[in-house]
């Protein structure tokens, strides 16, 4: 079961990349952003399969992603200032701490983990790349398909009462959703 899930959300990556790299031409053009989303498909894409086989996410990818994209807005933003930068940097922190903040809340009041650390970070990699903007858009829409995936999965008695499941698949796709598709990122 989880191979077929591997694969299935290889596919959504797969597809949401290229539809967003053919999307102003017919052809594939090879410059920064593409490359860019290239390299922020590939490390969702890790993650989210090795959430599904483990149940853990590693935090070498969230840390290179991240230190891709401040390097790479602070070499675009080398002739100009770097307010962008800063933003960012502070977007990925202020999302850790209110996914943090969320996660011992719900901690508190259901006695279980419900949003782990390692999803806290996920959702940060998408505040460096997305901004506050871009990352709330991200977060509703990983919590809204995470819940119709719980709701199926209760309704069909594939997952029991309180039974955990990978989130990070959700929060990757919801990324990379949000950098491929919004048209203000």
């Amino acid at each position: 079961m989880k191979s077929y899930i591997s694969i299935l959300i290889l596919i959504i990556h797969s597809i949401s990349f290229i539809v967003s790299l053919t999307k102003n031409t017919s052809y594939i053009q090879l410059n920064a952003p593409n490359i860019a989303s290239l390299i922020l498909t590939i490390i969702l894409i890790y993650i989210s399969i090795y959430d599904i086989n483990h149940m853990i996410i590693p935090t070498s990818p969230i840390v290179l992603g991240n230190l891709i994209i401040f390097f790479l807005i602070f070499i675009n933003e080398l002739s100009f200032s770097n307010i962008i930068l800063m933003e960012n940097i502070l977007s990925c922190i202020s999302i850790y701490i209110l996914m943090r903040f969320f996660s011992l809340t719900l901690r508190s009041i259901s006695k279980k983990t419900l949003l782990g650390l390692g999803d806290a970070k996920v959702f940060s990699l998408g505040g460096a790349w997305l901004g506050i903007e871009g990352c709330l858009i991200a977060i509703s829409i990983a919590f809204t398909t995470a819940g119709i995936f719980a709701f199926m999965g209760r309704t069909t008695k594939i997952l029991k009462p309180w039974q955990p499941f990978p989130f990070a698949p959700f929060i990757c796709m919801s990324i990379e959703l949000t950098w491929n598709h919004a048209k203000a990122f």
